[in-house]
């Protein structure tokens, strides 16, 4: 996790169904801090937090507020579909995550915020969430207006 600067991960069975999430805060509570023998060779099902509640991209206000202000969760992963199989996640956002997209919100109009994505998959991808919260987004093309465009999302592919 730390390799990759994550702060969650998604583990799947081998049918790619995702069957658990495993956090930092799980690490170190249910790892580190433990004063016992062998808990480096504990089984990832002994540290993972099952069920995993999911945002579906489609009712995402909805189910980040449930989520979050109901079951407490800081974690979200977001299913573009209603099965949770690791070829529909579009994302998985966090509260820290949330917080910037809600300070970006508050940017004023004309503002220039460049987000950039290396494929056009990801870039859609990004475009329904950022959207799915409320965000405007316009994808990038040479001929675009920029003076009212408060988020930019380039593909690298085009350069």
């Amino acid at each position: 996790m730390k390799k990759h600067d994550l702060r969650c991960v998604l583990i799947e069975n081998k049918k790619q169904r995702v069957v658990g999430i495993v956090t930092e805060t799980d690490i170190v509570r249910k790892v580190v801090l433990l004063d016992v023998e062998g808990k480096l060779d504990r089984a990832i099902s002994t540290i993972m937090n099952r069920p995993v509640d999911f945002i579906r991209a489609n009712h995402m206000q909805e189910d980040l507020k449930h989520l979050y202000f109901v079951k407490g969760r800081r974690y979200f992963p977001v299913l573009s579909d209603e099965e949770p199989l690791t070829s529909n996640i579009l994302s998985v956002l966090s509260v820290d995550t949330l917080c910037q997209i809600q300070l970006l919100k508050s940017q004023p109009v004309g503002e220039l915020i460049m987000v950039v994505i290396k494929s056009v998959g990801l870039l859609n991808r990004y475009k329904s969430i950022l959207e799915g919260i409320g965000l405007q987004v316009k994808i990038w093309s040479p001929d675009a207006d920029l003076k009212d465009i408060s988020l930019i999302m380039v593909d690298l592919d085009d350069f």
